[in-house]
This record gives C-alpha cells, structure tokens and sequence, in this order.
C-alpha cells in the first residue's frame, strides 16, 4: 500500500486488527424464596414458595438451604451462610 503523502515509493505496511469484545454476563441471581402466608396460632407456621415449590415450615426447622430463625405475625426471618434474610407478609392483593 502506498502513502500519499510520502514521496517517492515508500511502502506502508498495512495493519488490520479485528478487536472482539467479549462480554460475560454475570449468572442470574439465585431465587430468593417468597412468603405467600403465615397461620398465626399456638404452633405458628408460614407457607414459603422457592424454586416453585411450595413448603410449610415451622420456627428452628430447615427447608432447602435456609434455617427458620423465626416467624412472628407479620415477617419471618430465615437465615442461610450466617445472613438474614427478612420477609415480610403479603398484603392483600399482592
């Protein structure tokens, strides 16, 4: 390939680089379970969805990979690797 603006023959070495940009995605963020009820008696109990599944637990039980801390009359808090995860009950309509 030739310069234009050199004088004479002067050769241009000619550099094609194609850049490929790879982009990773990060993994999706793992379910997180959803209270859908608490039944609020002697032996209170909550209804969890996760992974659509359904599953009733009680307080210090375990389901999947959480603990029950504990279920009170409007939250339950569940805990997995030492976190707290707090869910709150579902409003009517929700």
């Amino acid at each position: 390939m030739r310069d234009p603006f050199a004088f004479g023959n002067v050769a241009v070495a000619s550099v094609d680089h194609a850049v490929r940009v790879h982009v990773v995605k990060p993994p999706p963020p793992p379910p997180q379970p959803v209270l859908t009820a608490i039944i609020w008696d002697n032996d209170p109990r909550a209804l969890i969805r996760l992974n659509g599944r359904e599953y009733t637990i009680h307080s210090g039980g375990l389901f999947a990979e959480y603990r029950v801390a504990s279920i009170t009359r409007s939250q339950v808090t569940l805990e997995k690797d030492g976190q707290s995860l707090v869910l709150n009950r579902p409003l009517k309509g929700e």
